[in-house]
């Protein structure tokens, strides 16, 4: 793996990384709204959506973060 590569498999990585922290503080704020009493149906129905999704998004980031890294480790030897 050149220089190049390397730099640009490091920034998809930060780039994911980014992404794990926001979707974090995203879940953190539902769970703070969850907390709260008297929800709507509407908002409980979103809230749900929105947890879905970024469970999904959180799922996906970290295979693929898992496989860029054996990736990488295997151009480390």
């Amino acid at each position: 793996m050149d220089n190049l590569d390397a730099r640009w498999e490091l920034d998809q990585l930060s780039q994911r990384a980014d992404g794990l922290t926001s979707a974090g503080m995203g879940l953190e704020a539902i769970g703070r709204l969850l907390n709260e009493s008297e929800l709507h149906a509407d908002d409980v129905n979103g809230l749900q959506q929105a947890v879905m999704a970024l469970g999904n998004y959180v799922r996906v980031t970290g295979f693929e973060l898992y496989a860029q890294a054996e990736k990488m480790k295997g151009g480390a030897k």
